[in-house]
């Protein structure tokens, strides 16, 4: 019993204090760090490259596709037997090919084709990335590609670098 109390019963426990004010914000927080992190992890994924495109087989296309995939996987050899004798005496076609070799990632665009007979030409944009994420730096090479038909294949016969 407590001094001055005279009901005689003994004194009833305050109630602890609400903190329901310290939890509203705190949901709040955690809700936008979640929905902050979700919008930062789509936008990552949205900002990659798209996957390589695909050319059908035995087309000029396809036979660049090949000797850049040759020089990525860092086979010189295979990527010269698809470039004719005149293109690997230009230091210039050996030379851009294997700067692809360099980077982390090598990307090429086909924009544009144009096919007479056994020659073709390629208006072709090539990427190189090296490095991830911040650090990253990226090369953009501008290209015209010719091709000639050599007993049926396809081979890179000359390439030009031209601006944009």
């Amino acid at each position: 019993m407590v001094e001055g109390d005279k009901s005689g019963q003994a004194p009833k426990p305050r109630p602890a204090p609400a903190r329901a004010g310290l939890l509203r914000p705190l949901v709040v927080v955690a809700v936008a760090t979640i929905a902050l992190v979700s919008v930062a992890t789509a936008a990552v994924w949205i900002a990659r490259d798209p996957a390589p495109p695909t050319y059908a087989t035995g087309s000029p296309e396809a036979a660049y596709a090949s000797v850049v995939d040759a020089m990525q996987r860092h086979d010189q050899a295979a990527a010269m037997k698809m470039v004719s004798a005149r293109g690997q005496l230009e230091g210039m076609v050996v030379g851009e090919l294997m700067a692809c070799s360099n980077g982390d990632t090598c990307t090429l665009t086909v924009n544009g084709s144009q096919t007479s007979g056994d020659s073709a030409t390629l208006d072709v944009t090539m990427r190189m990335t090296f490095g991830a994420g911040f650090g990253s730096s990226t090369y953009t090479s501008y290209q015209t590609v010719g091709l000639i038909r050599v007993d049926g294949v396809w081979q890179i016969d000359t390439l030009t670098i031209r601006g944009k």
